[in-house]
């Protein structure tokens, strides 16, 4: 009996660490907020670079591995301009904030911004991917303007945030990518956002918000579904137009479609146009 009373219980000290560990951060612990992946694994480990202070101090950062900027990081720039240019990929898990423009490329690898990253800055916002675009649950702010592309894949965002005060673009220059747009928000409260891509663009349960906007599609499908679009009350034009392609799966031999069924669209009457061979839901 007595040994049974004193016997130690130690089991929910173990559970609580078990709790805990997942949540520290190699790179975090390290004071590393940017670093080049060299091995292309997504953690800080050997052989991979720190530039936090590179960064900072030149607004440059090159490489011809990847970019990562880990969980929890938090990133403030004092600089006029700043750019991370990877020829392989680059990828966003922190918060990024500058007091200037920031510039984002990769050669031949994709961007991605993780869920609950952030990027915000008070000048110009570019992010050129070589490859796809991938944005998840995150935010992308500027306070004048945002240009987002993929030169050879898809834009791809998930239930993210984009706004940018004066114009927010996005591009997409493969005939066989496009856009994929779910639960999205897009913002450009005194000016324009212009959608144009060479392949195919989904955009569904969406929320746009501009002065004027402009939606161009050059891959013969595009769907702007269950969604809600504002423009400048009286003046603001909405213009969708999609451009017949030979040989799209589920149309004739050419031709093109647009579905934008149970979309609101809040414009005056008359400034609203749309382009296509074949419409549902207007």
């Amino acid at each position: 009996m007595l040994s049974s009373v004193l016997r130690p219980v130690v089991l929910p000290v173990v559970t609580a660490l078990a709790l805990v560990l997942p949540l520290w951060s190699p790179a975090a612990a390290a004071g590393v907020s940017i670093f080049v992946d060299k091995n292309g694994n997504g953690v800080f480990d050997a052989g991979d670079v720190d530039v936090t202070e590179t960064l900072k101090r030149t607004g440059v950062v090159e490489t011809t591995d990847s970019i990562v900027v880990p969980e929890g990081a938090i990133v403030r720039l004092s600089l006029v301009s700043a750019s991370l240019h990877a020829d392989k990929a680059i990828h966003v898990a922190g918060t990024i904030t500058s007091t200037g423009s920031l510039f984002f490329r990769t050669e031949t690898g994709p961007i991605t911004v993780a869920p609950r990253s952030n990027v915000i800055v008070y000048g110009t916002l570019q992010m050129t991917a070589g490859s796809d675009l991938v944005i998840d649950s995150a935010r992308l702010k500027s306070y004048n303007e945002a240009m987002l592309e993929s030169l050879d894949g898809q834009i791809q965002v998930n239930r993210g945030m984009l706004y940018a005060t004066n114009r927010l673009e996005l591009n997409g220059y493969a005939v066989a990518g496009g856009l994929q747009a779910v639960g999205t928000t897009m913002q450009a409260p005194r000016g324009l956002i212009n959608l144009h891509f060479d392949g195919t663009a989904e955009l569904q349960q969406a929320k746009l918000t501009s002065v004027d906007l402009y939606m161009i599609v050059n891959g013969g499908y595009a769907e702007l579904s269950h969604s809600t679009v504002r423009v400048a009350a009286r003046t603001g034009v909405v213009m969708v137009s999609v451009e017949s392609t030979p040989g799209l799966s589920g149309l004739a031999a050419s031709g093109s479609y647009l579905d934008v069924t149970a979309t609101k669209f809040y414009a005056a009457q008359g400034n609203v146009v749309m382009s296509a061979d074949q419409m549902v839901g207007y």
